[in-house]
């Protein structure tokens, strides 16, 4: 598990962290639901294990590839025909921590969201752009 939460983002271009992170990408990767849990279990886990990589990935390239994954997984949950409230809320929760990382972060992820090809998340981008827009 990542222990860099903390570590500023230019002590994160060692090769020992950037194995680490990549590690902890491919454990992302190989997450699949147990036999019978739940979809909404999944999708929980899913979408927390992506906002922790999210949260320790520098700006730049890494960032980029963990927000794309966020937003491939958010767009093509079945959780959403399930339960569209909750899957909603997390999008709103990812939004909340993206927006964390400052401004370039949130306008990538608003641009991720616009290409993600689900019409929610297309909405949710182009209302939070709007919005922004208009308090500036």
């Amino acid at each position: 598990m990542l222990r860099s939460s903390r570590l500023p983002d230019e002590q994160k271009n060692t090769i020992e962290w950037r194995t680490q992170f990549d590690h902890f990408l491919e454990q992302i990767d190989d997450l699949k639901p147990a036999v019978g849990e739940p979809e909404y279990r999944y999708f929980y886990r899913m979408a927390t294990a992506l906002t922790a990589a999210l949260s320790v990935a520098p700006p730049g390239p890494d960032r980029e590839k963990v927000l794309r994954r966020l937003v491939g997984f958010l767009g093509s949950s079945s959780f959403q025909q399930e339960s569209v409230l909750e899957w909603y809320a997390q999008v709103q929760r990812t939004a909340s921590s993206v927006r964390a990382l400052g401004p370039e972060a949130t306008a990538r992820f608003l641009s991720e969201l616009e290409r993600s090809g689900n019409p929610i998340l297309n909405l949710y981008a182009v209302a939070a752009k709007v919005i922004t827009d208009n308090k500036n």
